[in-house]
């Protein structure tokens, strides 16, 4: 049902639009340096179809690592079973971690209260938009 693959490179895909927002703002130079940085990277995909290609990117070897995830224009037609299995899959990949959520974006909040992360105080300014952190575990 969930496949999960190492990635080296992030695969052409239909992203959703929140995705496709969020990466536009950052320059080919920092998405590399991104993938470099973040390990693993891993493509996920329900019923052989991909849904998101997420990673984890760690500050220091002590500190807690941020999931960053890009969900594709598929993620929103998962029946629940998939979504269900994703919720396990991505626990797994990051039992405790933190995450950047824009602010104000409803969608996002919903998505990372799903894969039971909690808001904090904390926020953070890249580019022109606003993001709260998010905290699992």
């Amino acid at each position: 049902m969930i496949r999960i693959e190492d990635i080296e490179e992030i695969p052409r895909l239909l992203w959703n639009e929140t995705s496709s927002k969020e990466f536009s703002h950052v320059p080919y130079e920092s998405r590399r340096g991104l993938l470099d940085l973040s390990t693993p990277v891993k493509l996920i995909s329900g019923d052989d179809t991909p849904l998101l290609v997420a990673g984890l990117f760690r500050r220091s070897f002590f500190a807690v690592p941020y999931l960053w995830v890009l969900l594709t224009e598929d993620f929103k037609t998962a029946s629940p079973a998939v979504l269900r299995a994703l919720v396990r899959a991505v626990g797994t990949l990051a039992p405790q971690a933190e995450t950047l959520v824009e602010i104000g974006n409803a969608r996002a909040e919903r998505l990372a209260k799903l894969f039971a992360f909690e808001p904090t105080a904390g926020t953070a300014l890249i580019g022109d938009l606003e993001y709260r952190l998010y905290r699992r575990g």
